[in-house]
C-alpha cells in the first residue's frame, strides 16, 4: 500500500503588527487551504508555527488550521519549534492545541514518529535537544515490529542538510537518536525544518539507511513537500504555490519580522 504525507515547513505566524492583518490573513489562509487540499494520509507541520510563541498566536493559528483541516477531513499533526516556546511553556501548548509534544502513528506498512526537539523559553539558544523522558519513550519503540519509519522533527541532524553545520542550527544529540531508531534493517527518512531552506542529504557511510530532508519556511519559499512511501521506498516532491499574490505577500511579511532568518540562495 502507498502512503502519502504532506509537509509544511516553518510558518512563523505573527500577531505583532495589526496593520498586516489583511496580508496575514491572505497568506496563511491561502497557504493552509492549499496545504489541506493535497490528498494525503497525514498532514504535518514542522514547527516554528508561531513567531513569538505567545498564547494569542497559538490560539489564532490553531483555530484557523483545525477549522480548515476539518473542511477537507485531514489528519493534521505538528511538532513544535524553538520560536513556539519563547513565551509559552510546553504544557501550555499541549493545553491550547490538544496535541501531544511527541507521538507515534503506526500503519501496517509505515511508522510515523513525531518528536519534540526544542528547549523551553530559550531565546538565546535555539539549537535542538531531546530530553531524557522522551528518550525513554523512544527506547520503548524497540518493542514494536520493525518497519520503514518516517521521523518528523524541527531541528536537523548536524552537518547534514543545508545550514545544519552552523551554531544552534541542528540537534545536539543525534547519535543516540540514530542508534535507537536504527535497530532494524528498515529505511528511515528524517524530515525537519528550522533552517528555512529546502535540502536533501544522504551519507551511506555516516548514516546508513537514513535520508535527511529539510523543508523550507513558507515565508522564504511558499511551498510544501509531499512524501510518498511505497514498497519500503521513499519519494519526495515539492509543490510550489503558483499564486503571485502569495509570493508577494510572503516577501512583505518576512521583511516585517524581527529575528526572522531568510537564507540567501
Amino acid at each position: 500500500m502507498s502512503r502519502r504525507i504532506a509537509v509544511i515547513g516553518d510558518l512563523h505566524y505573527c500577531l505583532t503588527n495589526d496593520q498586516k492583518f489583511a496580508e496575514r490573513n491572505l497568506f496563511y489562509k491561502g497557504m493552509l487551504e492549499a496545504f489541506f487540499s493535497i490528498e494525503a494520509d497525514l498532514h504535518v507541520a514542522l514547527g516554528d508555527i508561531t513567531h513569538n510563541g505567545t498564547r494569542e498566536e497559538w490560539k489564532e493559528f490553531i483555530t484557523l488550521a483545525k477549522y480548515l483541516a476539518a473542511q477537507t477531513q485531514c489528519n493534521f499533526q505538528f511538532v513544535i519549534g524553538n520560536h513556539d516556546t519563547l513565551h509559552c511553556f510546553k504544557s501550555d501548548i499541549v493545553e491550547l492545541t490538544a496535541q501531544p509534544l511527541y507521538t507515534m502513528i503506526e500503519w501496517q506498512d509505515l511508522r510515523v514518529v513525531l518528536l519534540d526537539t526544542t528547549k523551553e523559553t530559550s531565546p538565546l539558544n535555539w539549537g535542538g535537544e531531546i530530553h531524557d523522558a522522551q528518550f525513554e519513550w523512544i527506547r520503548s519503540l524497540r518493542a514494536h515490529p520493525s518497519k520503514v519509519t518516517a521521523i518528523f522533527a524541527h531541528h536537523p541532524f548536524p552537518n547534514t542538510t543545508s545550514g545544519a553545520n552552523q551554531p544552534m542550527m541542528s540537534l545536539s544529540t543525534p547519535h543516540e537518536l540514530y542508534f535507537e531508531m536504527s535497530q532494524s534493517d528498515c529505511r528511515v527518512i528524517y524530515v525537519n525544518g528550522h533552517n528555512h531552506i529546502q535540502s536533501v542529504f544522504v551519507d551511506a557511510v555516516l548514516w546508513p539507511k537514513w535520508t535527511f530532508v529539510q523543508a523550507a519556511s513558507i515565508l522564504s519559499s511558499p511551498s510544501f513537500l509531499l512524501l510518498e512511501v511505497s514498497l519500503g521506498q521513499f519519494r519526495t516532491s515539492t509543490i510550489v504555490s503558483d499564486d503571485p499574490a502569495i509570493h508577494h505577500t510572503a516577501k512583505r511579511l518576512r521583511a516585517d519580522l524581527e529575528q526572522y532568518y531568510h537564507p540567501k540562495v
